[in-house]
């Protein structure tokens, strides 16, 4: 399996900004998990989830992937519910798109100009 430049890049965009994100969400849902979560931080969230599912736009498991709707505004704990299917998308992408032993830190993205 191959990938373009333009996807290994944007995985390296995003990847960060989404576990530094994912984090906070969590920490969050550990103290108040009932609490909705507000207008802000759910356009903050959807912001990078939007650029995640157009980066998974053609793997099997975008079916999986919801943003937060807005309108509805759900609980921390269940942001956290929607952000780990997110991570779990982008652990499969990287494992489907990287070569190397699947423990290493040192894997290596498998391109379409690895062929030029």
């Amino acid at each position: 399996m191959k990938t373009t430049e333009n996807q290994m890049s944007e995985y390296s965009l995003l990847k960060p900004l989404f576990s530094s994100l994912l984090n906070e969400v969590k920490e969050l849902s550990k103290k108040k998990p009932d609490d909705a979560i507000n207008n802000f931080k759910a356009k903050t969230i959807n912001k990078i989830l939007e650029r995640v599912k157009k980066l998974l736009a053609d793997e099997p498991t975008i079916e999986f992937l919801d943003i937060i709707d807005i309108d509805s505004l759900p609980s921390n704990s269940d942001i956290v519910i929607i952000m780990v299917q997110f991570e779990a998308a982008l652990a499969k992408f990287y494992y489907k798109y990287t070569k190397g032993s699947k423990w290493s830190s040192n894997r290596q993205w498998d391109t379409d100009e690895d062929d030029e």
